[in-house]
């Protein structure tokens, strides 16, 4: 009878399998944007999409896309952060500039909404023109305003830490199938980066 429950709490619906693929569709094709990837998972994490084949969504982010639980809440609240800085009508102008990756908007996940875009708006003006502040930039500005963060306690080493290797390394494969069969230097590209693959697995080697 629990197994039968267990089954039953498990399956996913018709609509739930769609609304799935539909996101799932939107990772593969905007692996490289860090606010699309992160709007789906936290649609896959919140509504359990992942439950059918993974125990949790920690599986379903290592299995499925070769990236930490970590990471993908960061890409997560990296978005939610990103979609709270895009300008509405006339107001807040500098923000015109939007992050570009996760990283640079790590800092101001700590900040109240109005915060985050004060700050944002702060970075974009002492940045250089045109330019995206960097993680720095953001940081050292958090940091005035609400102090640094405390040092994390140590931990032991982890003999199997999270690795996000896969993840990045589906971006790069995102990326290159962007190159168009008929595109005259398909190939030079292709050989460039077999080289360059081929030069760090020298040095790793080595």
């Amino acid at each position: 009878m629990g197994h039968q429950e267990d089954n039953l709490t498990t399956q996913l619906t018709k609509i739930e399998k769609a609304e799935l693929e539909t996101l799932e569709g939107v990772i593969t094709r905007e692996m490289g944007s860090f606010i699309a990837v992160g709007k789906a998972l936290v649609t896959i994490r919140d509504k359990r999409l992942y439950r059918e084949d993974f125990k949790t969504f920690k599986d379903y982010c290592n299995e499925k896309w070769g990236m930490s639980k970590t990471h993908a809440n960061r890409l997560i609240t990296g978005s939610q952060v990103a979609v709270n800085l895009t300008p509405i009508g006339a107001l807040c102008a500098p923000c015109e500039i939007q992050p570009t990756s996760e990283y640079q908007t790590r800092p101001l996940a700590a900040l109240e909404p109005d915060q985050q875009r004060e700050v944002w708006k702060e970075a974009v003006e002492n940045a250089p023109a045109g330019k995206v502040p960097t993680h720095e930039q953001v940081k050292a500005l958090v940091d005035e305003l609400v102090g640094p963060a405390p040092p994390a306690p140590l931990k032991k080493q982890d003999p199997h830490p999270e690795s996000d290797a896969m993840y990045f390394a589906n971006i790069a494969r995102s990326q290159l199938e962007r190159i168009r069969d008929d595109d005259p230097k398909q190939k030079e590209a292709l050989l460039w980066v077999k080289k360059w693959i081929n030069e760090k697995l020298t040095l790793m080697e080595a």
